[in-house]
């Protein structure tokens, strides 16, 4: 790592970007207020209790791991520059 930052000074460590902080947190919300509407109605439904917050973690792990995928190929790439 160090020597990356030699070869390629002008180079930065690749973070989230806002988009993703926008994917997280939209998700976040939508799911919320899914689970919490569910929760008011006289009989909540437990699927969507369930079904819900498993989505938005999917989400959100898909989201993360693409980005990881992406900062990997990133490192790969200016390894080999």
């Amino acid at each position: 790592m160090a020597d990356l930052e030699i070869v390629l000074p002008e180079k930065k460590n690749p973070g989230l970007t806002p988009m993703d902080w926008v994917k997280f947190l939209g998700s976040a919300i939508v799911g919320l207020v899914a689970v919490i509407g569910s929760l008011e109605m006289p009989k909540a439904d437990l699927w969507v209790i369930f079904a819900v917050p498993s989505t938005m973690l999917g989400y959100c792990a898909k989201t993360y791991f693409t980005f990881q995928s992406n900062m990997a190929a990133y490192y790969n790439y200016a390894v080999n520059v």
